[in-house]
């Protein structure tokens, strides 16, 4: 028969390793249960606060930011039908540095056009132009509404005689980008444009005097030249008066009546 004859200190230490075993530990606190169920709301709220900042303050300061650097270039510019207070007109051209997305931009309200600081007339600019790349093309047809008639009359005379002159435009654009539209952003946008230039050399191509003048006042003439005009724009002017002149002294006036100035060279026949 076996005895155990280790002593009472042994026994005592070996139930001691017993009763020391390690516990296992908790879990982690990102492991409860409890701590995804206080995540999850609040992770949602964070998510949709970013969403409603990215989409309704991030957003619209980046497409202002865009739409203030973009730059509007306008190749052709055709003017049909003008009186006094109106005309119809057609734009062509191109706008550049609109950011690298995609986006459909649209105007929809009135555009003010002034020169030198005075307000010209209105416009409205429908349909959409579509950017992509930096760059979308323009193609508007509209009608512009002359609200100060007396400036009107001053900028037509500088657009005759000048190189260029420059349009500010002032009224508001929608833009939408990534599925999401941005209303209401500024669009204030200097736009430089080559003007007449005077209908600076002019070519002589017939020159006759057929007669005198029935009512007394001189000699008749009619003349074939060769106008070339350097501007974007392309427009009924109705009659243009002419001067001729030898030596800076004016010898008679010359007219060509239901001018169509188109851009380039043509052949104008004026009479006198």
């Amino acid at each position: 028969m076996a005895f155990d004859i280790r002593d009472e200190n042994d026994q005592l230490d070996e139930f001691d390793e017993y009763e020391d075993a390690k516990q296992p530990s908790p879990p982690k606190f990102y492991r409860r249960r409890k701590f995804w169920i206080c995540c999850i709301p609040s992770t949602i709220i964070t998510v949709v606060v970013a969403v409603i900042l990215a989409l309704y303050v991030i957003m619209p300061k980046i497409a202002q930011g865009l739409m203030n650097k973009a730059s509007i270039n306008l190749s052709q510019i055709d003017i049909t039908n003008p009186t006094a207070t109106s005309m119809d007109i057609v734009m062509v051209g191109e706008m550049q540095n609109t950011g690298p997305f995609h986006a459909d931009i649209t105007f929809p309200g009135t555009v003010y056009v002034s020169w030198n600081g005075i307000e010209l007339g209105t416009t409205q600019i429908p349909g959409t132009s579509k950017a992509a790349g930096g760059h979308g093309d323009l193609n508007i047809q509209s009608t512009f509404t002359v609200t100060n008639e007396t400036a009107f009359t001053e900028f037509s005379s500088y657009m005759l005689n000048s190189e260029s002159f420059v349009w500010h435009l002032e009224g508001k654009l929608n833009v939408k980008a990534l599925g999401h539209t941005v209303k209401d952003l500024d669009l204030k946008k200097d736009i430089t444009v080559n003007a007449f230039h005077g209908l600076s050399g002019v070519a002589i191509q017939k020159f006759a005097l057929p007669g005198d003048d029935p009512t007394g006042k001189g000699i008749l003439i009619e003349i074939d030249t060769t106008v070339t005009n350097p501007s974007a724009i392309q427009m009924y002017m109705g009659s243009l008066t002419l001067a001729i002149s030898y030596k800076d002294i004016v010898m008679g006036y010359v007219t060509s009546s239901g001018l169509n100035m188109v851009r380039g060279p043509q052949i104008l026949s004026m009479k006198g």
